[in-house]
């Protein structure tokens, strides 16, 4: 086998398996209210942010603003996403969605991931978190003082092996001399799950 037939197994390979693991992406997704103490804060703004100060990696992580009437004068504004955000009434946006990766890289050896998709349309919010809502509006007596309301994303591991990615990363590792899982993910890459934090 001469090096270009090599490399084009080595890029069939990888781009099956990104492919393998688009489509086994988490999609199930949950949806409640998010919580006012009293009529006038439901028009308070939103603000997004990490629950801790881990060191996320949010590089594909993407942020699409919606503004405007459907049908009429609808607008679409889409960026990497820059933490944290602001959204609702005297906001950029009363519409967020958050779609992509959050990476962390854990030792040398290994990284977690986690595909997120959040959305935020009025005081409709959409996640598929799996480790669910923590609803800390009554257990903080100055939550009612904020001039916005939160919703704080934690992350955590999984312990399983996301074969999909693991097996991208050797693939690559096999093209770059080892230099891509060393540099980037480590040689196994595992899933997190996400849960939110809300106050009102």
């Amino acid at each position: 086998m001469n090096s270009f037939d090599k490399y084009r197994t080595i890029l069939f390979v990888s781009i099956f398996s990104f492919l393998l693991s688009c489509s086994g992406a988490e999609k199930k997704n949950s949806e409640l209210q998010l919580p006012s103490s009293g009529e006038l804060r439901s028009e308070i703004p939103v603000l997004v942010q990490f629950e801790d100060d881990l060191d996320y990696d949010v590089k594909t992580l993407m942020a699409t603003f919606a503004t405007g009437t459907e049908g009429k004068d609808r607008r679409l504004d889409r960026e990497y996403a820059k933490f944290p955000i602001l959204v609702g009434t005297g906001a950029r946006s009363k519409e967020l969605e958050l779609e992509g990766t959050v990476t962390r890289r854990v030792s040398w050896s290994r990284s977690e991931r986690k595909e997120v998709l959040i959305t935020i349309e009025g005081n409709k919010l959409t996640h598929n978190c799996g480790l669910g809502i923590t609803d800390r509006s009554l257990a903080s007596s100055d939550s009612g003082k904020k001039p916005f309301r939160s919703v704080r994303l934690f992350f955590q591991s999984t312990g399983v092996r996301d074969t999909p990615r693991t097996g991208f990363a050797w693939v690559l590792g096999l093209g770059t001399y080892l230099l891509y899982p060393l540099i980037y993910t480590g040689f196994v890459v595992e899933k997190m799950d996400c849960g939110l934090v809300i106050e009102g």
